[in-house]
């Protein structure tokens, strides 16, 4: 099991306090020109390699724009229908998905110049919030009350999953074809083996603390952490539970060096490097050493930070409120 710095604790609820790192961050954030702004706010990423991006979402319609130059300059898309979207999966630079309210299910295979509309099982009253594929057949898609479906068909055909659960589902990620992960609206992580056919609870927030779990980022089948808060008293702290065995067993530290702020979104680049940010209000903040220490980095925004990803140390993106996309660069 990967050690960090400081007191391990191995029980939901507990932590280590984080001390402030040391090292620097290896990129710095700055705002990238979306085009025409549309006043709308942004809920996903998927960059399939340091050039070619997509960014999606929408409330009064969908949003989807589109870089190949790392997001120095960004394209509008155009997509059918009147939802706005919340989730994107990109496998390489020509074959994707994006998934939105009212069951909405899209795909394309010419990077984003035209979309087709899929047909799922979800209820056509029932939002899609998360859309994962690991190639261009097998995919997986979530939603409200539990909803998940799977294709072997690139989404010409789609199977209803039993989760086990009726929570919103916010975000499906796999790894592979057998390897997945859920995190649900009230924070609950859920873990798959086989290919998204049975799951089991690896994670539930403890309710001591008032612990809340906004963010998971998983590097593969092993290692995944978990970004939230954690109610301390007079102040909620940012926390961080990781997993270096599948879920099996937690570490957990507590940023209680940062007055009053939550951790939400978060990426992590190898077991050490990483970083979260500010649900709430565009704070980020940096780890050197697998969450057990944190530094706060400057910000170009104070718009709630709704998703982040990461394909290296020094090529990130991140998505807003109001139209806005950032990155982190060298």
């Amino acid at each position: 099991m990967l050690l960090g710095a400081g007191l391990i604790i191995l029980l939901a609820g507990c932590g280590a306090s984080s001390a402030t790192s040391s090292a620097p961050a290896a990129c710095t954030w700055h705002r990238q020109n979306p085009g025409p702004r549309v006043s709308e706010d942004l809920e996903a990423i998927s960059f399939v390699d340091i050039e070619h991006g997509w960014v999606v979402g929408g409330i009064g319609g969908p949003v989807i724009r589109a870089t190949t130059d790392g997001g120095v300059h960004w394209q509008a898309q155009r997509v059918p229908g009147q939802n706005g979207l919340s989730g994107v999966s990109f496998v390489d630079d020509q074959h994707g998905w994006v998934v939105g309210e009212a069951g909405s299910v899209f795909a394309t295979t010419d990077g984003g110049k035209s979309w087709v509309k899929e047909t799922s099982r979800v209820a056509p009253s029932l939002n899609l919030y998360g859309v994962s594929f690991v190639d261009r057949t097998h995919g997986w898609i979530v939603g409200e009350k539990g909803s998940l479906e799977i294709t072997s068909d690139g989404g010409r055909s789609w199977s209803a999953l039993r989760v086990g659960v009726s929570d919103d589902l916010d975000s499906v990620t796999f790894t592979d074809l057998s390897n997945g992960w859920i995190l649900t609206a009230n924070g609950r992580v859920l873990r798959s083996h086989d290919g998204g056919h049975s799951w089991r609870v690896v994670y539930t927030p403890a309710s001591a603390n008032n612990e809340e779990i906004a963010g998971l980022a998983v590097l593969n089948a092993h290692r995944v952490f978990a970004s939230g808060s954690q109610d301390q008293g007079a102040s909620n702290y940012g926390s961080i539970a990781r997993s270096a065995d599948g879920g099996a067993t937690w570490q957990h530290y507590v940023a209680n060096n940062f007055d009053d702020q939550r951790f939400g979104p978060v990426a992590f680049t190898d077991r050490e490097h990483g970083w979260v940010a500010s649900p709430l209000d565009g704070n980020f903040w940096y780890t050197a050493d697998g969450g057990a220490s944190w530094s706060s980095a400057t910000s170009p925004t104070a718009d709630e930070i709704h998703a982040m990803l990461f394909r290296d140390p020094t090529h990130g993106w991140a998505v807003a409120s109001n139209d806005t996309i950032l990155a982190c660069t060298a």
